[in-house]
């Protein structure tokens, strides 16, 4: 009987291990369900099965359906295992054992194991002293998910652990379980007793020296009243050690912090032993800054006795070596200054640096000489450290003979480049080096570096041909279909990259059909001279992979209901890697999410049927951002953006924006005001304050279309003459179902109001002109003539109010590699824009215009230095106005300041017609009535470099730029032969990226000035910080 039982027990393990396998990784072994009573003999186990025992039970279960057994039947060993293979593979539980005992009239059979749940939902109750986040993710469960009362258990050991490390010494974690209406499916209640933490009544610091004792203290960061958490007594030591060799003591120790009560509280006690305290003093140190050296040793976080002597003799050569300096001696010594002082000295002989001279091939047929020195001298350029970049010497990091290189992955990456060709069996041998020692000494007393020539010997070897393609263990696709997927062909160059990417290839195909665990194992077989080779991909199909459940976890602001219709991806849908990318995009567009993970739960578990399992991080919802700046043209300027990125939970965005500004008037630097125009303190002042929904989807239309509302008011200032002031609301589609490619529908009214300086309307401003001119001391005949210039200047501008209304359609193609600060790439949009005036009191606007703007941006980085190359070009054109009518002013172009033509001040630069008129017109040249009225039509090409420095201060680094702009803008849209009249500035600047923002200042020169018309040779912009 026993030896009976004994299979039994060996058969339930083995046919038990499927589905111990599918587990999760973080389940620990159940414990043993209790064994029935023994069986006394073998002869007594036989007869009829009478009752069926399933044990734990569930409630309404029915054991004989859970075994597959009938009543009745005989008993025998292999149907006792039958039936714990079916109530196993019910999938209700984790583990199970079969056991038999007597019963009256035959034989009862016994399952007992441990149950499998799916847990519907759970809570958390108690939860007050730390984040219910941290709780939940030390739990560790997530509802829809299959678990079982030990895992539950380990669970509740991580929650107490957790409040334990927290500084909770005595917590109780318990749970119970609720039943649901489904007996596979229970509710957990998770109760958390957290007791009171160990706060701390004071940090004592025995041993430490006065003169750090306060900086240990602000580097362990635990105030009085805190909570004594350990894991917040680790991190404080390792930040105190750390401070206590910055203070020099590079040899001190700090022993591990204790802690014991006293009274009500806990006294943390953090012993010390200093040491003696080390200067660090370096000697011979020319070239190469001494702080990048410090940080090279890092003794902060090692400390003497951790770094060794030899230890930062290796680092400190291996720094110089890496950089081209191949003969650098580095000694180090430990020297005594007085009682409790010492000196760690290094003594360095840089020596001198050494760049690659000539690079010979010998040997190389396939590929020219040329190309193999790119891509040897393009794996030197990867390696090398470009900073810190040297004070003196050379600084062509990328042709720096680094010996370790040069022999290893240089040479490496050339033997690549000839197998990648199919000369599977070339090699290249370490190279032969002439050293050419030179005696130039450079402008500060530094040799001129040495050159090293280099010889490698090429053996390329017989080239390899594919003469035979086979596929072998595709059983559901087509040979035909692979072979297709696979993009190889009889008679091409093998190489092992073609493979791989061929290979890569075939398991995208497959897992874009559903086969998630697809897996091709490629292997070739060459001929006897290696000339040709057969390829053989043997396939693992797998099982085509179905959704059976979608589990979305992480959400804890955000419904499922926002979140599912923007998935691809579904319950009973084939799970495709295309579809499981454009989940993951679509919710990173809703913009609540700082990270998206989808994938299949468990999936090194191959299965037909998996659960996706939709991983979530809501970002902070709302932030409120203080800015401030100063403009050239708009002054000082402060304002604050306050953002809700998940409205209501609905996914839906509020942004706020305010800003207002005063423009401080700058002779000669600022706009110039006629002295007839004499502007108010409230004439200067100019505002933004806007306010936007979000909506990242359209219901009606689908997820690949999201809605803006937006309303705002602007005083927009347009000196000498007027400022504009704006009320609009407007609302837009975007479309957004291509990659890269959006387009953009805009509907919108606005409400402009034109405010003239230094009286109500212009009929006013022209009007009182005579008299104001006078009064600045002018005869009346020059003010009459004036007057009558000033006239003809603001015809253009619309006086008093207007309602317009304008549709915009937008298109914009963006292939940068970043947004915000973009270094290769380029991005292109047109946009095009009807306006239609429905109501004006000035009746010389034009009723309607078609505004189109294009604009095209690229960004070229140059190896050299990390500099980017910033090349735009933009174009824009007004149609629908004629010689009587105007365009609105809201919708001129307007030229000049930081963005387009730094040579002028903002948006003053002139019409190229208007000149041509004043240079044949001398009234037109009045100095009083100088300024841009804007036009109808503008070019402009800037090409703009970004030179970065090694220059950078505790408020950001230093960029130095060179720009060239060349453009024009005419008043009414120029003939063609008229086109080629465009004006260039160049110019130089400065840029430090600041945390207050972009700090420019660009000095923009006008080599070609027209005096006439009161243009500077040159230009100062400024600006700092931007409230947009």
């Amino acid at each position: 009987m026993r030896g009976l039982r004994a299979r039994l027990m060996l058969c339930a393990a083995l046919v038990g291990a499927p589905a111990a396998a599918q587990t999760v990784a973080e389940e620990e072994a159940a414990p043993q369900a209790p064994s029935a009573a023994p069986i006394p003999d073998a002869e007594a186990l036989s007869g009829p099965i009478v009752s069926v025992l399933v044990e734990p039970a569930l409630p309404g279960e029915n054991p004989w359906v859970r075994t597959g057994l009938a009543p009745g039947a005989v008993f025998s060993a292999s149907r006792a295992r039958e039936a714990l293979r079916i109530a196993l593979a019910s999938g209700t539980f984790a583990e199970a054992r079969v056991s038999v005992r007597e019963a009256p009239g035959g034989v009862e059979l016994i399952v007992r194991g441990e149950r499998r749940y799916r847990l519907q939902s759970y809570s958390i109750r108690g939860v007050g002293a730390r984040p219910l986040e941290d709780v939940d993710e030390e739990l560790g469960l997530r509802a829809g998910a299959a678990v079982t009362p030990s895992r539950v258990q380990a669970a509740l050991l991580r929650v107490e652990a957790g409040y334990r490390d927290a500084g909770f010494p005595s917590p109780r974690v318990t749970s119970r379980w609720r039943e649901t209406d489904d007996p596979s499916a229970r509710v957990l209640v998770v109760e958390v007793e957290e007791g009171a933490p160990h706060r701390v009544a004071e940090l004592r610091w025995p041993g430490a020296p006065a003169d750090v004792l306060e900086a240990l203290r602000e580097a362990f960061d635990l105030p009085t009243g805190s909570i004594a958490a350990p894991s917040r007594l680790r991190a404080g030591l390792r930040a105190a050690r750390r401070a206590l060799r910055a203070a020099g003591y590079l040899a001190g120790s700090l022993a591990t912090p204790t802690v014991r009560p006293d009274g009500a509280r806990v006294v943390v006690e953090v012993a010390v032993e200093p040491g003696a305290r080390y200067r660090l003093a370096w000697q011979g140190v020319r070239v190469l800054p001494v702080e990048a050296l410090h940080e090279a040793l890092d003794l902060e976080e090692e400390g003497l006795e951790g770094a060794g002597i030899d230890a930062i003799v290796a680092r400190v050569r291996t720094f110089y070596v890496s950089r081209g300096y191949a003969e650098a001696e580095v000694t180090a010594a430990v020297v005594d200054e007085g009682p409790g002082a010492k000196v760690l000295r290094v003594t360095v002989r840089e020596g001198v640096p050494a760049l690659l001279g000539a690079l010979r091939f010998d040997g190389a047929r396939a590929l020219p000489a040329d190309a193999l020195r790119e891509t040897f001298l393009a794996a030197v350029a990867e390696a090398v450290p470009t900073e810190p970049r040297p004070i003196a010497g050379p600084r062509e990091a990328g042709r720096a003979y680094v010996e370790a290189l040069v022999d290893g992955a240089a040479r490496e990456r050339v033997v690549q480049r000839l197998r990648d060709l199919g000369y599977l069996d070339a090699t290249v041998s370490v190279p032969t080096r002439v050293w050419r020692r030179s005696a130039q000494r450079g402008p500060v007393g530094y040799r001129h570096p040495d050159v090293v020539d280099l010889t490698f010997a090429v053996t390329e070897g017989p080239r390899t041909y594919l003469e035979e393609l086979r596929l072998e263990g595709n059983a559901e696709r087509a040979t035909a279909d692979l072979a297709e997927a696979l993009g190889l062909r009889v008679g091409i160059p093998l190489s092992h990259l073609a493979i791989e990417e061929a290979r890569i290839r075939l398991t995208a195909w497959y897992r874009e059909e559903g086969y998630a665990f697809v897996r091709a194992e490629p292997s070739i077989e060459r001929s006897p001279d290696h000339t040709r080779a057969r390829l053989r991909v043997v396939v693992h199909e797998g099982p085509r992979v179905r959704l059976g459940a979608v589990v979305i976890e992480g959400n804890r602001r955000t419904p499922e209901h926002v979140i599912r219709p923007r998935m691809t991806l579904g319950e009973g849908d084939w799970y495709r890697a295309s579809e499981v990318q454009a989940t993951q995009q679509r919710l990173g567009e809703l913009g609540i999410f700082g990270g998206v993970n989808v994938g299949l739960e468990d999936p090194d578990l191959e299965a037909p049927v998996k659960v996706l399992r939709v991983q979530l991080v809501e970002r902070r919802p709302q932030s409120l951002e203080l800015r401030g700046g100063y403009s050239l043209g708009e002054g000082v300027r402060f304002g604050f953006e306050y953002t809700h990125l998940n409205v209501l939970s609905r996914a839906v965005s509020l942004t706020f924006q305010a800003r207002a500004g005063y423009l401080l008037q700058i002779p000669n630097v600022t706009p110039t005001f006629p002295p007839e125009i004499n502007p108010s303190f409230s004439d200067l002042l100019n505002w933004r304050v806007a306010a936007s929904l979000g909506f990242p989807f359209v219901p009606l239309l689908g997820p690949s279309w999201g809605a803006t509302l937006d309303l705002s008011t602007v005083r927009q200032l347009q000196p000498p003459f007027y400022a504009l002031g704006t009320q609009s609301v407007g609302a837009s589609l975007l479309f957004s179902a291509l990659r890269h490619f959006t387009i953009t529908f805009t509907g919108e009214f606005q409400y402009v109001v034109t405010q003239p300086f230094g009286a109500e309307t212009i009929e006013a401003l022209v009007r009182d002109y005579p008299m104001r001119c006078i009064a600045n001391n002018n005869t009346p005949e020059a003010c009459t003539a004036f007057q009558q210039v000033l006239i003809q200047q603001l015809l253009r501008y619309s006086d008093g109010e207007s309602v317009l209304g304008a549709i915009r359609v937008g298109l914009q193609y963006d292939r940068r590699n970043s947004a915000l600060s973009p270094t290769r790439g380029f991005v292109a949009s047109v946009t095009g824009e009807t306006l239609q005036v429905l109501s004006a009191s000035n009746p010389n606007l034009s009723p309607f215009t078609f505004h189109l703007t294009a604009r095209v941006t690229g960004y070229v980085p140059i190896p050299i230095g990390r500099m980017v190359l910033l090349l735009s070009g933009r174009v824009g054109r007004n149609f629908g106005g004629d010689g009587a009518q105007s365009t609105h002013p809201s919708r001129r172009f307007w030229m000049g300041g930081a963005d387009a033509m730094r040579g002028w001040q903002q948006n003053q630069l002139i019409p190229q017609d208007l000149i041509d008129a004043a240079l044949t017109d001398p009234s037109s040249s009045n100095p009083l009535v100088r300024g841009s009225s804007g036009g109808e039509f503008f070019m402009v090409a800037v090409a703009d470099l970004r030179i970065p420095t090694p220059l950078c201060t505790p408020f950001g680094c230093v960029q130095l730029g060179a720009f060239v702009d060349v453009g024009n803008l005419w008043a009414r849209p120029p003939a063609l032969d008229q086109l080629y009249r465009l004006r260039v500035s160049p110019g130089f600047g400065v840029r430090l990226d600041s945390p207050f923002g972009l700090i420019s200042i660009d000095f923009g020169f006008n080599p070609w000035r027209v005096v006439e018309v009161g243009e500077r040779s040159w230009n100062f912009q400024f600006s700092l910080g931007s409230v947009t």
